[in-house]
């Protein structure tokens, strides 16, 4: 742990800096925001620029006032990133990648804004995400040998933001819960249960690509952190999906042909399993812990489902354009509340279809599975991990966002997976000694 603190403490020092920055005055936090993504560019430390662009993502979710700085940025800095990326890289390597298969997806997604409501958001929200799509591959195929650096940096971000959540619970500190739950520096408890997940599934990704990314006493900490966390904020979505990782990697382990099975399998279950929740959990005795009061029909995820299927009538084969499914469910918000729902249609699939319509929906599967295929044939890895997100994202519509700290992590993960190769990994386990070193 010493060295993985050593190795980036002077970028810590640099995070915490705008934080406590914005704490005085949210431009403060913005200006020494910009300041250091000037320097990290102008010093070619395009990982650490990496960590800065997730660092605003992470505190653009949270819900504390003093810290809107990230909020206020995150576009401006999401785009200037991509900039730097593509004219270093070339934009023709952006589309070359294992993510030239989502290209007619997005040139769908920007010929159905004219459908828009709100056609300006529209384009920004479908040009945020072509480039998260488009530039995060880009940037971990082009790293080569500095992958390892790169790996300990954020994992050592994972880290720390959930080891100062934990300690802020601790000391009572009530900017970490909301509505009597845990919920970490993130902006509610659902949402810190997403993050740790994609945390947890991208460590595991890593160490099966290069074990000696993280030493052994590191990567316990960062464990125990994920499951602290997850004890107490108390995501079922996001349990279950944890519980659902260890017996796909058991089954897997085993037989391939039965795992496929497995995994088709436990998404229904999972799926089918929000009708009967309430029941298993009164059963073992968990209503108190699992907050059974709050419980009616799956959090309201029925209702919010039955309701978004209703409206995808209406544009059926087309939909309205990214940010649809937000509009749409803000301006019934009163009708929902009645049915005891809050949010929107917590369900990412739906909210493709009420945003791109069937047409979309399908484009965007299609690079799902060509994405699938390639990276089956090179990690035995892929196929539960891909499940746990793809369980997840049903529960949630994190990934038809882009600037937020989930669907990054998504991308980066099946990069690993789909580009990941023996003659890199060792590559970088020769790199990895020096950085112990340090």
């Amino acid at each position: 742990m010493r060295h993985l603190f050593n190795d980036n403490k002077h970028l810590l020092l640099s995070l915490t800096g705008v934080v406590m920055l914005s704490l005085v005055n949210v431009y403060l936090g913005v200006g020494l925001s910009i300041f250091l993504f000037i320097k990290f560019v102008k010093d070619n430390e395009l990982n650490q620029l990496f960590v800065l662009l997730y660092f605003i993502l992470f505190f653009s979710d949270t819900r504390v006032e003093s810290l809107t700085f990230a909020q206020l940025i995150k576009p401006f800095i999401g785009l200037l990133w991509a900039m730097v990326i593509l004219r270093k890289f070339g934009v023709r390597k952006a589309t070359k990648t294992w993510t030239k298969h989502f290209i007619p997806f997005i040139l769908w997604s920007f010929f159905v804004i004219i459908y828009s409501p709100t056609p300006v958001i529209a384009f920004q929200k479908t040009l945020s995400y072509a480039i998260i799509l488009f530039c995060v591959p880009l940037f971990m195929l082009e790293m080569g040998a500095k992958r390892v650096v790169f790996f300990r940096r954020l994992i050592f971000f994972f880290m720390a933001v959930l080891f100062i959540g934990l300690v802020l619970r601790v000391i009572g500190m009530d900017v970490v819960v909301l509505a009597g739950r845990y919920r970490g520096l993130m902006g509610n408890p659902n949402g810190l249960g997403i993050l740790l997940l994609c945390q947890f599934l991208l460590v595991e990704v890593i160490r099966y690509v290069n074990p000696k990314v993280l030493k052994r006493n590191e990567y316990y900490v960062f464990i125990t952190v994920v499951i602290l966390s997850l004890l107490l904020c108390r995501s079922r979505s996001a349990m279950l999906v944890f519980i659902v990782y260890f017996i796909l990697g058991w089954i897997y382990k085993r037989s391939v042909s039965f795992g496929v099975i497995a995994s088709v399998v436990l998404y229904l279950f999972t799926i089918v399993l929000i009708d009967y929740i309430s029941v298993i959990i009164i059963e073992l005795g968990l209503e108190k812990y699992m907050r059974l009061k709050r419980l009616n029909e799956g959090s309201g995820r029925i209702v919010a489902w039955d309701f978004a299927f209703q409206k995808i009538q209406d544009n059926f084969y087309t939909g309205r354009g990214f940010n649809y499914t937000i509009h749409m469910f803000r301006q019934n918000r009163p009708l929902l509340l009645k049915l005891n729902h809050q949010g929107n249609a917590h369900n990412s699939f739906l909210t493709f279809w009420l945003n791109t319509g069937l047409i979309g929906l399908s484009l965007f599967f299609y690079g799902l599975f060509r994405m699938l295929k390639r990276g089956a044939k090179k990690s035995p890895l892929m196929l539960p991990v891909f499940s746990c997100f793809m369980i997840s994202a049903t529960f949630e519509s994190w990934l038809t966002a882009s600037l937020n700290p989930f669907t990054i992590i998504f991308f980066i993960t099946m990069t690993l997976l789909v580009e990941g190769k023996k003659e890199e990994v060792k590559e970088d386990a020769k790199v990895d000694v020096k950085v112990y070193k340090l």
